[in-house]
Formats: structure tokens, sequence, C-alpha cells
């Protein structure tokens, strides 16, 4: 659900803010390509890191994302928006697939024999429709109250780096209790 809501507001807030700050597609392009490049090579580095070493460097580098966050939200500039852009990417490169790896081992925890495929997409999908639900009234808060766009697109960003956090601390308690924990929490329930 964590990871459903980041996605949601990731592409809201991410796709909208270069181009509020850059205003135009070619520098778009620019930065697109920046940020491309350098996951690319951080992913590439990080590569054969084990799932308990990026997470322990996943705490120190959202910690890091966070301040950047908080930066750009400070600064709505060009500056502002390739240094998160950059951290952000590295943070990704390393915690995103510790994050994927938790949820898939988390879903297999839930439902090892595979019954409840039906019921995760339709909750997955339930996420993203309150996301766009979300999303709506934001567009017509805007429309309607003249409320800024610029205070929507920085509160995303906070509300983004909240989410980024807490699906990492969420993953990091999987893998600290494991396979048996998710079980008998979900039993228990």
């Amino acid at each position: 659900m964590v990871i459903s809501a980041a996605w949601m507001l990731d592409w809201l807030a991410y796709a909208i803010i270069p181009f509020v700050i850059l205003g135009n597609e070619l520098n778009m392009g620019v930065y697109l390509t920046v940020s491309s490049i350098v996951g690319i090579i951080i992913s590439i580095a990080t590569n054969r890191l084990a799932v308990k070493t990026k997470a322990k460097l996943g705490g120190p580098l959202l910690a890091i994302v966070s301040l950047t966050d908080a930066f750009l939200v400070a600064n709505f500039t060009p500056f502002a928006l390739y240094l998160n852009s950059i951290v952000s990417t590295v943070a990704g490169s390393i915690v995103a697939p510790m994050e994927f790896d938790m949820s898939v081992r988390i879903s297999n925890a839930m439902d090892s024999r595979n019954e409840m495929a039906v019921e995760l997409n339709i909750f997955q999908e339930f996420v993203y429709t309150v996301a766009r639900i979300i999303v709506g009234s934001i567009v017509l808060a805007i429309i309607a109250f003249g409320l800024p766009v610029l205070l929507v697109l920085k509160t995303l960003i906070v509300l983004y780096a909240l989410l980024k956090i807490t699906n990492y601390l969420l993953s990091v308690k999987f893998l600290k209790y494991g396979k048996n924990a998710v079980i008998a929490s979900t039993t228990a329930n």
C-alpha cells in the first residue's frame, strides 16, 4: 500500500515539478538524461550488494534524500532540483531493489499458495483509486479555490518523503523479523 501511494505521488510530483522549475522541454530532456545516467551507473555499481547491506545504506541515504527534499521545498530552483534528483536517484538505485524484494517476500509470506492474487490486485487498484481521487480533489481545489500550485507541489514533496521513509522502515522491519513475523501477524489478524 505504501509503495503504491508513493508511486502515485512520485509520478504526480516529480513529473510536474521539473517542468514547473525548468520551464521547457529541452531543459526537461537534459534533466531526465542526467538522472537516468546517474541511476544506471549507481545500479550497476551496487548490483552485487546484499539486501542487508542495501538496508544499512538505505537509512543514511534516505535521511540525506529527506534533507534534499526539504531543500527543494525551500528553494524551487534548478540547482535544488538537480541536487534532489541526483541524491534521490542514488538512494533509489540502492533502496528500491531492497524495498521491492521485501514487498515480494511479504506478499509471498502472506499468500504462499497464491490464493489471494485477485484480492491483492483489487487492493492495489483500490489504493490507486484513492490516490486518483486525492489528485483529482487537489486539481479541483487549485481551480476552484485558487490554491497555489507551488504550495500543493511542495506539500506533495513532503508527503512523498514521508512515504519513502515509512516504506524503508517497514522493509527493514520485515528484514529484521523475517518471514515468520509476517506469517504470525497475518494469522493473528
